[in-house]
């Protein structure tokens, strides 16, 4: 569990001591917190935005197929984020998912109603 200094949390937390997906990536000092959790709430964002973008698009189906494998690894590497049970990052993905949906879910469905 331990590698440096570094810890591997199995509960929530508010502790600055992560490594959100690569080893480079380490959080230990506030400043990389704020980033971190930027950076995580502007790919949430966009993952609803394409999300919107591929159910508006009518078009061939390799580019479909595209985005839906653009979604896939980016939905897989936002639950890694929130798998690093950090109270911070978890509340920036999900804080980014909503605001993705108030700014494409909702158009989504009032263009299909």
């Amino acid at each position: 569990m331990h590698e440096g200094g570094r810890m591997m949390w199995m509960w929530f937390h508010t502790k600055l001591n992560d490594t959100l997906l690569f080893k480079s990536w380490w959080i230990h000092d506030p400043g990389k917190m704020v980033w971190s959790c930027l950076i995580v709430a502007v790919l949430a964002v966009v993952l609803e935005a394409l999300r919107w973008y591929s159910h508006m698009l009518n078009s061939a189906q390799y580019l479909d197929m595209l985005l839906y494998f653009a979604q896939s690894v980016l939905a897989y590497t936002l639950m890694l984020s929130f798998m690093t049970f950090s109270v911070w990052i978890c509340l920036s993905l999900c804080i980014g998912l909503t605001i993705g949906h108030y700014l494409f879910g909702v158009k989504r469905f009032k263009l299909t109603s």
